[in-house]
């Protein structure tokens, strides 16, 4: 306590002595102050122009310090309040009450759980013979080896996995199984007999892309024949999503929404979707009629200009396409989806080509009214009609055939069929025209919902490899399109 009284004393004597010394430093510093004002003020009353003007500037600065000095003379002048007394270090320690702990049987308490847990008694555990076990033992290994095809067969089999003790060695299932209000009709169907299915006699080929069960043909798929693997068209696929999105998509459906809000303003009866494209062409004023023009071929994949809008804006909505059906679409002013509407692979494809029209330069050899890619690297199925006839091909031939298309298109999309889309792809023979040969070669791929995207990747991937990644002297890769982008790695 003493040495306590002392240090506090010399702290305080401490404290005192700063404040003095403080409190000198600045009358000293009022005083310097005052001068410097004053004699700027002097000097500013026999000075003109510009040093007039300097003088009071200084006067007015070192005014400032001057009352700020003024002020913490006053604050230290102020007296503090009186601190509360140091509390006591050491306080007396009051005598705690004795706390009794119960004396806890051990034995009891586990019996008490187990009687809680519905058990027996784990102090008295069931003793087996080894002479029991073995038997039972011996019962399941001459268990008949057979497959289980009945509700009889199931019990004959568990029944091999009883003792003579009549104990079963399994794990019973429970009777009373307490279910989730979330999910509680899978729970108890897992104890019920179910026939297991039938598996396929032709077991599915890993390097696929997906289940080929069934397809008799697998000799033919172009990815197997080029060496992709099934990851690498999995992630091609979800990259190639992303990038439609991204770059058509998307974009596509705000430029709607942006010329349709500018329409309201000018002309409130005209809206892309609901107006013609006669009508639309009407438009006279120069701005939105330009916009207007790059906007009318997208909308020539079908009569309904409607429903295309509607469908675009709910393909805009997810960045990956998860709402893309590729043989149907959505339904529309309370209609179910039909046939009269197009599909949503006929959506892709088409505004697929037209961006790719608007960044490839038109060829003059195809024609003055051509364009650059849906003339020529895309052949629809109405338009092959004719070309069969005329190489005496039956039209309604399942055979899938190259067609002559000019040599600047070293590969191209063919359209087999609309309903159910199919695609293939057809590509120039590059050993064959070494030696001036013109010859196309096709590329066939499993029909279903995966076979319009993966049309598009096998396009690419043959220019990339065949065509030095260039479509019409326009690059696919960053320099250009970026459309190359789809074959790098798929980054979760």
């Amino acid at each position: 306590m003493i040495m306590s009284r002392r240090f506090a004393n010399e702290a305080s004597q401490k404290l005192k002595q700063q404040e003095s010394t403080k409190l000198v430093l600045c009358v000293l510093r009022i005083a310097l102050y005052g001068f410097i004002v004053v004699l700027s003020l002097v000097f500013a009353s026999f000075l003109n122009g510009y040093w007039d003007r300097l003088s009071l500037y200084i006067a007015g600065l070192f005014g400032i310090f001057f009352v700020s000095e003024i002020m913490v003379v006053i604050s230290l002048g102020i007296p503090k309040p009186p601190q509360s007394s140091p509390k006591k270090e050491q306080k007396e320690e009051l005598p705690q009450p004795a706390i009794i702990a119960p004396e806890i049987n051990l034995r009891d308490h586990t019996r008490a759980i187990a009687a809680c847990l519905k058990r027996n008694d784990p102090n008295k555990r069931e003793s087996r013979s080894p002479a029991s076990l073995n038997s039972s033992l011996r019962h399941r290994i001459k268990s008949p080896q057979k497959p289980i095809n009945t509700e009889k067969d199931l019990e004959e089999y568990l029944q091999s996995f009883v003792g003579p003790d009549n104990k079963s060695t399994l794990i019973c299932p429970p009777k009373e199984v307490w279910q989730s209000p979330i999910r509680f009709s899978d729970y108890p169907n897992k104890f019920k007999f179910q026939l297991s299915k039938t598996p396929p006699s032709k077991p599915a080929n890993p390097h696929l892309p997906f289940d080929t069960t069934g397809v008799e043909e697998t000799s033919t798929n172009a990815w197997i024949q080029l060496g992709v693997t099934n990851r690498e068209l999995n992630n091609w696929q979800l990259n190639l999503r992303a990038v439609l999105w991204r770059c058509i998509v998307n974009p596509l459906s705000k430029e709607i929404d942006r010329v349709n809000n500018e329409l309201k303003a000018v002309l409130p009866d005209v809206q892309i979707g609901k107006t013609s494209i006669s009508d639309l062409q009407m438009v006279s004023n120069p701005q939105l009629s330009q916009d207007i023009r790059r906007i009318i071929p997208y909308l020539e994949v079908g009569s309904n200009h409607g429903y295309f809008v509607k469908r675009l804006r709910t393909l805009a909505q997810e960045g990956y396409l998860s709402s893309y059906i590729w043989n149907g679409g959505e339904d529309y002013n309370g209609q179910k989806w039909a046939k009269q509407f197009p599909t949503d692979t006929a959506i892709l494809m088409h505004i697929f080509s037209c961006w790719m029209d608007n960044h490839m330069p038109p060829d003059p050899s195809a024609g003055v009214d051509a364009r650059a890619f849906t003339d020529r690297f895309l052949l629809r199925a109405k338009s092959l009609v004719k070309r069969k006839q005329d190489m005496r091909i039956n039209p309604n031939s399942k055979k899938k055939v190259a067609f002559p298309v000019a040599v600047r298109v070293p590969v191209s999309i063919v359209e087999f069929s609309e309903d159910p889309p199919e695609y293939y792809v057809q590509h120039l023979d590059q050993e064959k025209l070494r030696n001036s040969e013109i010859e196309y070669q096709v590329k066939e791929f499993p029909a279903g919902r995966y076979n319009p995207l993966q049309s598009i990747l096998l396009l690419l991937y043959m220019l990339n490899k065949e065509n030095h990644g260039e479509i019409a002297g326009v690059s696919l890769g960053p320099a250009g399109l970026d459309l190359l982008s789809v074959f790098t790695d798929f980054k979760t």
